[in-house]
């Protein structure tokens, strides 16, 4: 099923994200909601929705870290690959979940392969703009940091995201 409608690229890919809801969807993820009507705003304007299909790859383990994802539908399996090559599931995410926001807080590289296991509607942000969007936010780093030790870690203890 093509959720965007038409063959692999449709009107969603080229509208520009103004008209579809983004803003919406952006208020409505922990993550945005926090910020200003004007922040969000202009992360809305510098935003590009995209669509992807069943079994694509949206970035890799080891790729350098540009964007940041926000889920609009549809589903995706975070896994790594281990020391003994092993593929290991670290997370499901869907609508309204955040992709690749632990490698915007140390400018690394992914840690995880971003699987779709269905077909996706997804908004990226340049994680430069991203930075730019909430350098006056300190209450937006404290958000993100309780969030990461409330659905991140283990055993009901802070860690790192990945951890």
């Amino acid at each position: 099923m093509n959720i965007c409608g038409g063959g692999p690229t449709s009107a969603y890919d080229g509208d520009g994200a103004a008209g579809l809801g983004v803003g919406a969807l952006f208020k409505s993820v922990p993550m945005f909601g926090i910020l200003p009507k004007e922040t969000v705003e202009k992360l809305v304007a510098s935003a590009k929705p995209r669509c992807v299909q069943l079994g694509d790859l949206l970035f890799r383990q080891g790729d350098a870290a540009a964007r940041v994802y926000v889920i609009a539908a549809g589903s995706f399996e975070l896994y790594r690959c281990t020391l003994s090559g092993a593929y290991a599931t670290s997370d499901l995410r869907g609508p309204g979940d955040v992709l690749g926001e632990s490698a915007f807080w140390d400018d690394s590289e992914r840690r995880n392969t971003a699987l779709a296991i269905s077909a996706a509607r997804i908004v990226e942000l340049d994680i430069r703009e991203l930075a730019q969007a909430i350098q006056n936010f300190p209450e937006f780093v404290a958000h993100e940091l309780n969030y990461f030790c409330g659905t991140r870690s283990r055993g009901g203890r802070c860690g790192t995201p990945w951890s």
